[in-house]
């Protein structure tokens, strides 16, 4: 009977054994959002990666390279610039990516590397250092990948502009500024704005505006006078503006040899 007894119970154990979730080593390792968090210095990092709307990233299975600046990296940039670029996500979001490699690399593999393409879409130059940063901590792994803690936040190039995203630049920049002075009824104001920007497509851009945009640009600065008011004026230049910013954005027809 002892036998018996001592049979059912290893069975009993040995199903309870089968039946248990197996726990493998790679769920019970921290990901690379939990990896910084207990870093100590990377509290900058994480705030402006949570303001991005880029947390999830270091949450996910993708497997990545992140070069994290400390808190004293971020402390060096000027102010003003800070604040820019906290203002405008798409900007922070491509810095950020600026700093991550689409797959885990640990440091004695980036003395291996002259250059490698960032999530940005740019290159950062790699071997001692990380584009001039120097790499103060390494090989901070994570299920997901792997932190190395940079001394400097990298900034990439800003990117050269054609002819057409200067156009547009300007247009933005004149409805940027004109529309809060029309808001605020100083029609004159607004309307001295888009003039100008007007008169500056036609002086520097005519070369990538089309004919009938051109023709229509001319049209609306010649009968600015007959207009009764200034509001009339504003309108007329920002319609001006409008069709302008969508010649632009057409993309350019090729030239037939």
């Amino acid at each position: 009977m002892k036998t018996i007894r001592w049979s059912w119970l290893w069975l009993g154990a040995f199903a309870f054994l089968m039946r248990a979730p197996s726990v493998s080593a790679e769920s019970k390792s921290p990901n690379l959002l939990e990896v910084a968090q207990k870093a100590g210095n990377l509290n900058t990092f994480l705030k402006v990666v949570k303001l991005a709307g880029l947390a999830p990233a270091l949450k996910g299975k993708t497997k990545l390279t992140v070069f994290a600046p400390t808190d004293k990296a971020f402390a060096a940039i000027p102010k003003a610039l800070l604040k820019s670029v906290l203002q405008d996500k798409a900007k922070l979001r491509a810095i950020l990516k600026y700093h991550v490699l689409a797959t885990p690399v640990q440091s004695t593999d980036l003395l291996k590397l002259n250059q490698a393409q960032t999530l940005q879409g740019s290159s950062i130059q790699i071997g001692l250092t990380v584009n001039g940063k120097r790499v103060v901590r390494a090989n901070l792994s994570a299920s997901n990948g792997v932190i190395h803690i940079i001394d400097g936040v990298m900034l990439p190039k800003p990117k050269k502009l054609t002819k057409r995203e200067k156009g547009l630049a300007l247009i933005k920049l004149a409805i940027y500024r004109g529309v809060p002075l029309f808001n605020m009824g100083q029609r004159v104001a607004c309307k001295a704005v888009y003039e100008i920007a007007v008169q500056s497509l036609l002086d520097g851009y005519s070369d990538v505006l089309s004919k009938p945009t051109q023709g229509k640009l001319r049209k609306t600065l010649a009968g600015l006078n007959g207009m009764r008011s200034a509001y009339a004026q504003a309108w007329a230049l920002r319609y001006a503006l409008n069709a302008a910013s969508a010649d632009l954005q057409k993309k350019p027809e090729r030239r037939r040899s």
